[in-house]
């Protein structure tokens, strides 16, 4: 808290005029569900639009849902641009403030996965270890292990157990199926939360490869 006083301090006085809010009160951000361990946020920033600053306080894994150009101002660093692809993920450590602006043609969408506290672990033997042909390590840090899994068409992900409670963020596909359930429509973005690891039988019932992005935690 001291630290992010001092860097808002030092800010030139034609942004101290401006409004810096927690990311909850950030209009472009929007809690979709949160526990006592996680919190999950769709932040959206329209073509040619841009946030008000605002500041994460909690480690956060943010994962890109749209493809877009965006610009990035954080205090105490110098702005930044760059490109965003779906199914991007990275980390980021609590405590910074910026500012999200889109200069690209195309709407801007992320994921924000924030971490609250530890998460248990699983409880259940693993049905096939982690890990598989499919599962692909994007990051690994203290906080959380990310794997990027791809099912391709007329395939399927058979049921698996990760050591730590997984979130898991649709990245791409068409259609598919859960379990024994009949194959549905694919959502980019949509998420489900796996308390104990626990992952169930996947089926590519599409056209197109199935993609998910598994955040599992570690502490």
């Amino acid at each position: 808290m001291l630290l992010a006083a001092l860097a808002i301090l030092s800010l030139p006085a034609s942004l101290m005029a401006q409004t810096i809010v927690p990311v909850e009160q950030e209009p472009s951000h929007v809690i979709l569900f949160e526990n006592a361990v996680v919190r999950v946020i769709d932040a959206a920033v329209p073509v040619g639009n841009e946030t008000l600053y605002h500041t994460h306080s909690r480690d956060n894994v943010p994962v890109a849902v749209a493809s877009g150009r965006v610009a990035t101002i954080v205090i105490g660093r110098a702005p930044a641009e760059s490109d965003v692809r779906i199914g991007q993920v990275w980390f980021a450590a609590g405590g910074y403030t910026h500012i999200v602006r889109n200069v690209g043609p195309t709407p801007l969408r992320y994921i924000d996965v924030e971490l609250r506290t530890s998460a248990p672990t699983a409880t259940a033997s693993p049905a096939t270890a982690v890990p598989l042909a499919d599962h692909v390590l994007e990051l690994s840090n203290a906080r959380v292990r990310v794997h990027r899994v791809v099912v391709r068409p007329g395939r399927r992900l058979e049921p698996h157990t990760h050591a730590g409670a997984v979130l898991e963020v649709l990245v791409g596909g068409d259609t598919v199926a859960h379990g024994a359930g009949l194959a549905v429509p694919v959502a980019v973005g949509a998420f489900e939360w796996h308390g104990e690891g626990a992952l169930d039988t996947v089926r590519n019932a599409g056209r197109v490869p199935y993609e998910v992005v598994e955040i599992e935690w570690v502490n």
